[in-house]
């Protein structure tokens, strides 16, 4: 939480963000936010593949079209984090490697459609109510995890596991926008992605059935669908990402339980 005091009324602010990417790129956004109750609020975030960083937030204050005052610079650490490692034989998980010219293609669908919706800064303020978990039980130590296939590494885990069985309901997390309904990708099976405005949106994999539409307003606590064992995975579970600002390869995941943040701005 950054107070700043305005030397006098406040027409508007502009908010800048830098950090440094995980090739050492450095990146600089100008970020979305939300005014309620005569405060602004924004969401800052970094990848869990970034470096270990003091990030800054510059924060401009607009009245009559003029700076007042000096830019203020907030500085805001990026702390280590040790992510467990998990191992896993091939011959125990669904669609472990494609391996068919229909997992290919299967695939190449999953990359073409699935990153575009969920790219970008969202200038929409979607977000009108708290925040709650999809399902009750959601595990925030599987987020970030290094997993290994028959001992050879993977991609890092970029969202959370969340237990539960086939046909157990999914509800939406924090009211938004549906931005893709779609089934049978290779990696994440049926899935369903929100846009919550703010740079932010959520995903949810491996789904069963879908109960929504794509353009579907959604109010936290609405049915998304259900539980399903699609795509790859060893059981039946939900896999719930969390991302700002990025598209493919600038991404931001952020740990999806991070965002209970937003009932301080919600109660």
């Amino acid at each position: 939480i950054i107070e700043v005091e305005p030397k006098e009324r406040v027409d508007s602010s502009t908010l800048r963000y830098n950090m440094a990417t995980s090739k050492g790129a450095q990146r600089r956004l100008i970020l979305p936010k939300l005014e309620k109750g005569g405060r602004v609020y924004a969401l800052v975030g970094t990848d869990v593949d970034y470096p270990i960083q003091t990030t800054t937030l510059d924060v401009e204050l607009i009245s009559k079209g003029r700076n007042i005052g000096n830019r203020e610079s907030f500085n805001i650490p990026i702390l280590d984090r040790k992510f467990r490692k998990e191992y896993l034989e091939s011959s125990n998980v669904e669609n472990a490697s494609p391996e068919t010219s229909e997992d290919v293609a299967s695939q190449q669908r999953e990359t073409r459609i699935l990153y575009p919706s969920w790219n970008g800064i969202t200038n929409g303020k979607y977000v009108q109510d708290g925040f709650k978990l999809p399902i009750p039980e959601c595990n925030p130590e599987s987020f970030g995890s290094r997993r290994f296939y028959d001992e050879i590494e993977r991609s890092p885990h970029r969202g959370i596991d969340c237990k539960g069985n086939v046909g157990d309901l999914i509800f939406a997390p924090m009211s938004g926008i549906v931005k893709l309904v779609e089934r049978d990708f290779f990696y994440m099976g049926n899935t369903v992605t929100l846009d919550h405005g703010l740079g932010l949106h959520t995903l949810y994999a491996h789904m069963g059935e879908q109960r929504v539409k794509q353009g579907q307003s959604v109010k936290v606590g609405d049915s998304l669908g259900k539980i399903g064992r699609t795509g790859r995975t060893s059981g039946p579970h939900l896999h719930w990402q969390a991302k700002l600002y990025g598209g493919k390869l600038l991404a931001m995941n952020m740990d999806p339980m991070s965002l209970e943040v937003l009932n301080s701005v919600f109660p």
